[in-house]
């Protein structure tokens, strides 16, 4: 998996949801898109207000949880770090 948005992981309606493809990247063998219209997807997202039941935060939670546990490892390593002198 490459590098991807935030984007990449909101509540984006999949069956409705258009990439525009604009190029091949030889380095990682991969095509290059952007999602049309992520900019609205992104303001919808940073609207949200009061009742939140009807969006789905699955993979936002995927990432809110990569980062913490990526936190949790760096300050585990200093604390450690901090004990050894």
């Amino acid at each position: 998996m490459g590098p991807r948005t935030l984007t990449a992981y909101l509540d984006v309606p999949f069956e409705t949801a258009r990439v525009r493809w604009t190029s091949y990247v030889e380095a990682i063998d991969r095509y290059q898109g952007e999602l049309i219209g992520a900019s609205d997807y992104s303001r919808l997202f940073m609207a949200l207000r009061g009742d939140t039941r009807m969006y789905d935060f699955t993979r936002l939670d995927k990432v809110v949880d990569a980062i913490l546990q990526e936190a949790v490892t760096i300050a585990d390593g200093r604390h450690y770090r901090s004990h050894q002198n």
